[in-house]
């Protein structure tokens, strides 16, 4: 797995996503499956840009993140210690 060295800043949460998703031991491909099923229509390219601060986040893209990490959109936005 390629390994991002630098973060954008067009949003907040795109690393706190990633390290969610890895957590779960998901892929990117198995992340845009569970925002197909919530109506969320997105491409790798963009989930990718989304997790490395490439792209701003839409709100409904943030709520139904949430709800598939099952955290709130706060804890979306944590830093990590």
């Amino acid at each position: 797995m390629r390994q991002r060295t630098e973060l954008g800043n067009q949003n907040e949460v795109g690393a706190n996503i990633a390290r969610l998703r890895n957590e779960r031991g998901w892929t990117q491909g198995d992340l845009l499956v569970k925002l197909e099923l919530m109506g969320i229509h997105l491409s790798a390219r963009r989930i990718s840009e989304l997790e490395g601060q490439q792209r701003e986040i839409r709100g409904v893209e943030l709520k139904a993140l949430a709800e598939i990490f099952g955290v709130t959109i706060d804890q979306l936005y944590q830093k990590e210690n």
